[in-house]
């Protein structure tokens, strides 16, 4: 070798010794890398945390981003093989937000969020905004429509109520038969908003069972003195007690082994076994109706109404 081309070989190898690694290179600590670089995932990157990045800036697959990006880089981890996260404004998942649990996400914990929205009548309708403060949780709203309002809340128990019937001009959802600017509690003695008369329970209440001022007492819907609201359905002895014009029932049978007998959707069944329909959905050929389709599960069902 001579002269001159010895001289290269040692300023090259110098550049590459006193630079460190430029972004994406190999390294096995942060002295590999240059200034202002970390090495993360044996890659020289800007991050490798949040804590490498300004205060309001999150690490996005070894990338600083700003919080604004977080619609945009929902879940994306620091490291820089991590996962690049869901956009929620894509059509596809439209009123969403950066989800962690019920609130909105922060820079500190974008990487755990899911997009969704997390609004339902319950909480004032089914159109979320995100907060005026961070990590709070979204602003719920309707648009106008009443069919919003009278989309499904659930409770804990997974079961669907309608808690609400009118968007106000205020654009929040309420029971209105209540009177008052509120809704029905999906989780309270009396979820149900009804087609009249405020709130009630289908579910339990003898004397509005599945429907309003439906009496398991009575003896064409029921059995006199002793009758029961039995999830959504009276207890009964005979088929006629389930076939008024308009039920959420059509058939008094035995739901499943060792239940006794009640009035059921025949066509509609709910964790395997025969039910009666829920949200005074009517009881049809093929199961329970909802906007002119007739579901035969509650998985379906629940599907339909958007719920998990």
């Amino acid at each position: 070798m001579n002269l001159s081309m010895h001289l290269g070989f040692v300023a090259v190898l110098a550049l590459a010794v006193f630079s460190g690694c430029e972004d994406d290179a190999e390294c096995r600590a942060d002295a590999d890398c240059g200034a202002g670089k970390v090495c993360a995932a044996a890659q020289c990157v800007e991050c490798g945390s949040n804590s490498d990045c300004v205060d309001g800036a999150f690490c996005c697959q070894g990338i600083c981003r700003p919080a604004a990006d977080i619609e945009e880089r929902c879940g994306c981890g620091a490291s820089p093989t991590a996962s690049a996260g869901e956009t929620c404004t894509a059509a596809e998942v439209s009123n969403a937000l950066c989800l962690v649990g019920d609130t909105v996400a922060t820079p500190d914990n974008v990487a755990q969020g899911v997009c969704g929205c997390g609004c339902t009548p319950a909480e004032g309708g089914p159109i979320c905004a995100a907060p005026e403060a961070a990590g709070a949780q979204p602003v719920c709203s309707c648009s106008g429509d009443n069919n919003e309002c009278k989309r499904a809340a659930v409770d804990t128990a997974g079961r669907p109520h309608r808690v609400a019937d009118i968007c106000t001009p205020d654009l929040s959802c309420v029971c209105f038969s209540l009177g008052t600017a509120d809704v029905c509690d999906p989780d309270g003695p009396t979820p149900d908003c009804a087609s009249s008369g405020g709130c009630q329970s289908f579910v339990d209440d003898p004397q509005n069972c599945g429907k309003p001022a439906r009496s398991c007492t009575a003896a064409e819907t029921g059995i006199p003195a002793t009758g029961a609201c039995l999830g959504g359905g009276c207890s009964c002895d005979d088929p006629t007690d389930c076939r008024a014009t308009g039920l959420n029932v059509d058939n008094c049978a035995f739901p499943g082994p060792g239940r006794p007998l009640q009035c059921v959707c025949d066509d509609f069944s709910a964790d395997g076994f025969l039910a009666p329909c829920p949200m005074e959905l009517a009881c049809v050929a093929g199961g329970c109706l909802l906007d002119g389709t007739a579901f035969s599960t509650d998985v379906a069902l629940r599907a339909a109404l958007g719920l998990p």
